[in-house]
């Protein structure tokens, strides 16, 4: 599996903890919906969880912002009421109020619950439901002469639940639908309504639902294909990240080793000189070589010489543990270990540690001319950096230790005596 990146910020909602993960089929299936467009208004299941929580936390504030607005005013309309419907103005007055505001209330409050959050277009349409079924209920019960109009206020249902609060495409076809087919089996028994006047609303209000649904369709197709885009221009953005990456750890990589290169030991080493210098504290450096390895090598094969320096690198990585230590290749068969705020005997504990560990590989040496198995010499210099000295005495007094390592009759420790 690839590497993953946050998904980030889409169209100015606020930022998530989604992920978009770099593997080739996530980016075929981005591709194919960009190119053959979005089936059913939906994307493969894998994308379309990924978009439906983008838009999730955002979508439940607008909502609930909204429902609240679109709440303040639905009362309002209790002038509306007693204008128009004076004969049911108090029954008008208790459905608003103390039916279809609770209900309303409640179903905002479920937006902020997580189990619930999911169903967000659910809910935001059953508010609508609750608003249009009321109205449908006033023009059953009334008896005003003014019932003939009353009905637009379904068109601003439907208005708001397609354009304002821009349900999903399917969540507003179902709940315009379920609008229109009630209104319809609503109207035809309200007895003050001609047939001339029932055809007219319903005609109308087809009108709405289509060219609301239209505009409901452009809008969420236009949020999809953005939101499709922007994938795409984080994934190519992490990607050039990650070649990036790749590029830089190429350049301070041992290819062979996998370990930090010369170069890299160079840098560092004068980085963490400084370091250590504002903070008055020692810097120990540890120089390995590999016994006898020309032996070896000349003997074995230099592909066998190449398995042993992977397998001596191995074991050094488990010895070197602590994040600001730098373990180095620091050519042929020779190692480095940098060690940052580590006192002599700290130094000697780890260098000791190592020795035995490349011993207990019990890599095999006919050649050596010591025992019979590949084992390392260790140079040890430990400095507190000054300005009367430089990090290239370090180097020096480690390389001197190291000879007298290999001269002491090799695979042991030796620290120079100039250590502090």
């Amino acid at each position: 599996m690839e590497p993953l990146i946050s998904a980030g910020v889409l169209m100015g909602e606020p930022k998530e903890v989604n992920e978009i993960s770099l593997d080739s089929e996530f980016e075929d299936q981005i591709y194919k919906c960009l190119d053959q467009g979005i089936k059913l208004h939906a994307f493969p299941n894998r994308l379309e969880k990924m978009y439906l929580r983008h838009y999730r936390k955002s979508r439940i504030k607008r909502f609930a912002w909204l429902g609240v607005i679109g709440l303040i005013f639905y009362n309002l309309f209790l002038m509306s009421d007693k204008a128009m419907l004076p004969d049911i103005f108090i029954e008008a007055s208790i459905t608003r109020v103390f039916i279809v505001t609770p209900l309303i209330l409640l179903s905002i409050a479920g937006l902020f619950i997580k189990k619930i959050a999911r169903f967000v277009d659910l809910i935001a349409g059953a508010i609508i439901l609750f608003a249009s079924v009321s109205i449908m209920y006033f023009l059953l019960i009334s008896n005003s002469p003014n019932v003939n109009n009353y009905h637009t206020g379904l068109i601003i249902s439907v208005v708001v639940a397609n354009i304002v609060l821009r349900l999903r495409f399917r969540y507003a076809v179902f709940y315009t639908l379920l609008i229109f087919f009630l209104f319809v089996l609503t109207v035809h028994n309200i007895p003050l309504m001609n047939q001339e006047t029932v055809n007219n609303s319903i005609l109308v209000l087809f009108t709405v639902a289509c060219f609301t649904l239209i505009g409901n369709y452009q809008i969420e197709n236009e949020n999809r294909f953005t939101y499709l885009n922007s994938l795409l221009r984080r994934i190519n953005a992490a990607k050039l990240k990650e070649s990036n990456k790749k590029l830089k750890n190429i350049a301070i990589t041992d290819a062979l080793t996998g370990l930090t290169n010369r170069r890299h030991f160079d840098i560092s080493l004068e980085k963490e000189w400084k370091a250590c210098r504002r903070s008055q504290k020692n810097l120990s450096l540890i120089f390995i070589d590999i016994d006898f390895f020309k032996n070896y090598n000349d003997n074995y094969g230099h592909q066998k010489g190449d398995e042993c320096l992977q397998k001596v690198a191995k074991q050094l990585c488990m010895n070197v543990k602590r994040p600001r230590d730098i373990l180095a290749r620091y050519g042929g068969e020779e190692f480095v270990v940098l060690i940052p705020e580590t006192d002599t005997t700290g130094t000697m504990q780890l260098a000791e540690e190592i020795r035995g560990a490349i011993e207990e590989l019990k890599i095999p040496h006919e050649f050596s001319d010591g025992v019979n198995l590949i084992t390392i010499s260790l140079g040890v210099a430990t400095l507190l950096p000054s300005d009367e000295k430089t990090f290239l005495d370090l180097i020096q007094l480690a390389d001197i230790a190291l000879y007298e390592a290999k001269n002491q009759g090799r695979n042991i420790v030796y620290l120079h005596p100039e250590s502090c």
